[in-house]
């Protein structure tokens, strides 16, 4: 059994088109503790459409696990830290 992202509660055209849920392959590497499975989840985050929404979502509703937006959970809490958007 793979993971799956988890989805945005209210109806949100991003989601269908963000590269990372192409596949449960693909969400898995979003959410690994593996070395190495940040970058390439950020490689995704950084050719994606929908970058800035899905960061954007992952601010608004306190996400700090996984990588959304092409940032980690580290980087959103430093942003919010900062008083980044």
């Amino acid at each position: 059994m793979g993971t799956t992202l988890p989805r945005p509660s209210r109806d949100n055209d991003w989601w269908r088109r963000a590269l990372c849920t192409s596949d449960e392959e693909c969400a898995e590497l979003f959410y690994s503790e593996a070395s190495g499975s940040a970058a390439r989840a950020k490689r995704i985050c950084f050719s994606c459409p929908v970058r800035g929404a899905c960061l954007e979502h992952a601010q608004e509703i306190g996400e700090f696990s996984g990588i959304w937006g092409g940032l980690t959970g580290h980087e959103r809490r430093a942003r919010t830290r900062y008083g980044r958007p």
